[in-house]
């Protein structure tokens, strides 16, 4: 075991602790908590990360005095960590996909840049950002099993403030850390002692962020936290579909990813688009409690802007029409009003236009990715998979298959030009395994098409689709013919 990895294997086991302590609560934290707390001190001192180091001695202190402050210094020490470990994989991303590269910039698409604007009288908003950290730091002293309900609804009840004034990224944290929670209370098998402990911290650290921009009067950081950034109208974009992700959380909603390509060059805000820049368009469903669906029959559903996000996966061109284009690189995210359109490009009277060039599209720049995770500075409020790459994998095969119980996942070690991937499959989601094992053992491999982040110092993958020439196979879909009639049948109104 080389250094790199002996120290994510000690992060991986503080991280772990992490989890126990959030369950279990600080303040009834046993001996055998405390004991592996002290060795995993002394190995973060050894190795030199003397500011983790520092925070863990502080926590250990914090415990063993029963001292209500443990809570928030859990929290601190919980950021460093997330964010340490978050240097090392970038370190390790950056050192596996580097060719001797010659630095090269890409210019940013202009866009607008929103006012400071509290969505509430600034009294009432750090009340209620200070109530939520309280409500936090509260279940974590007690544990979940003596938490009172007075917290847990105290925490609902900042989560509905929270979406209701607009507070969009505390407000969709709060709802899973809020799920897990009502998870863990009905004994659900679903529940994830990781979930919980990463949104119910995620949930802290925003709300101590925003509250301190609030009272700074930081604009820059108050944007970063809490507004979603705007986007530029754009007349028409001629794209197709390379592959499709998708997430379903039971009895809450299930969520399709769609990944673009542009097919024709456009004019944007002054800056030009070449055909075959990357681009973005989701779609979410609500899923009532005790519905049984498959989630694929939702995409026959007519959007408002007349069309099925079913018909998107095809091998034809479709064009949407007066949209907002977000963000400053691609891949650009696609947003619909009600005077959007999408609509299938005709060629000729009763034809539509097929687009052949598949096999053009299926080019990732590794120089690029490299670019971006060696200039990256991570920050304790990202998620692993922010920092994103559309991968293709021309030549890959799978190396081994090994099974994570605790996450329920189902881990394909993949190899293709040099890199390791990790493909990461939920244990349940046989469609994808299936086409997955039965691509690799064909003769001429079709391109593998995925999304690539970096966690935990590997290379993660979440395979989408196969690029052949004909059009690209969907390894995430069900290939059962689900229409809107099944799903009429199947909901409760």
């Amino acid at each position: 075991m080389d250094s790199l990895e002996e120290i994510n294997h000690t992060l991986q086991q503080l991280q772990q602790l992490f989890r126990d302590l959030t369950v279990g609560g600080l303040l009834t934290a046993g001996s055998d908590k405390v004991n592996t707390l002290k060795t995993l001190h002394k190995e973060f001192a050894r190795i030199g990360a003397s500011h983790i180091a520092e925070q863990l001695e502080k926590l250990l202190l914090a415990i063993e005095h029963n001292s209500q402050e443990s809570a928030v210094l859990l929290m601190r020490a919980q950021a460093s960590v997330q964010l340490f470990a978050r240097i090392l994989s970038l370190q390790y991303a950056a050192n596996s996909l580097q060719e001797d590269y010659l630095e090269k910039a890409t210019s940013p698409l202009k866009t607008n840049t929103p006012d400071m604007k509290l969505p509430c009288k600034e009294p009432a908003l750090i009340k209620l950002l200070e109530d939520l950290c309280h409500s936090v730091e509260d279940i974590v002293l007690t544990g979940m099993t003596t938490a009172n309900q007075a917290t847990c609804d105290s925490l609902q009840l900042a989560f509905k403030e929270a979406s209701q004034i607009r507070l969009l990224r505390l407000g969709s944290t709060l709802r899973v850390a809020v799920e897990e929670i009502n998870r863990f209370n009905q004994g659900q098998a679903e529940f994830s002692a990781k979930r919980l402990n990463f949104f119910l911290n995620r949930a802290w650290m925003i709300s101590h962020g925003l509250k301190l921009a609030v009272q700074k009067k930081d604009h820059h950081h108050w944007n970063t936290l809490n507004t979603s950034p705007t986007g530029v109208a754009v007349a028409k974009l001629d794209v197709v579909t390379i592959g499709v992700s998708k997430k379903v959380v039971k009895d809450a909603f299930c969520v399709f990813e769609f990944r673009l390509r542009t097919v024709t060059e456009r004019l944007v805000n002054g800056n030009t688009l070449a055909a075959g820049t990357a681009m973005i368009w989701s779609t979410v469903f609500p899923l009532k409690k005790g519905t049984e669906i498959d989630p694929e029959a939702f995409l026959h559903l007519a959007q408002k802007q007349k069309f099925r996000p079913i018909d998107l996966i095809s091998n034809k061109i479709s064009t949407f029409e007066n949209i907002i284009l977000i963000g400053d690189r691609p891949p650009f995210r696609l947003s619909l009003n009600d005077e959007s359109r999408v609509l299938e490009q005709e060629k000729e009277k009763d034809k539509k236009q097929r687009y052949t060039k598949w096999l053009s599209l299926a080019e990732w720049d590794r120089e690029s990715a490299y670019q971006k995770a060696q200039a990256h500075s991570p920050s304790p409020f990202e998620l692993d998979i922010e920092l994103q790459e559309e991968v293709f994998l021309h030549d890959w095969s799978i190396i081994e298959k090994t099974r994570n119980k605790t996450d329920q996942l189902l881990c394909y070690s993949i190899e293709s030009g040099g890199l390791y991937f990790q493909a990461q499959v939920a244990l349940d989601d046989k469609v994808t395994q299936k086409a997955l094992v039965k691509a690799s053992k064909a003769t001429d491999k079709a391109i593998l098409f995925g999304l690539m982040h970096y966690e935990s110092c590997q290379l993660v993958l979440q395979v989408l689709s196969l690029i052949t020439t004909a059009q690209p196979v969907q390894l995430m879909l069900s290939n059962e013919k689900k229409g809107a009639a099944s799903i009429l049948r199947s909901m409760r109104f």
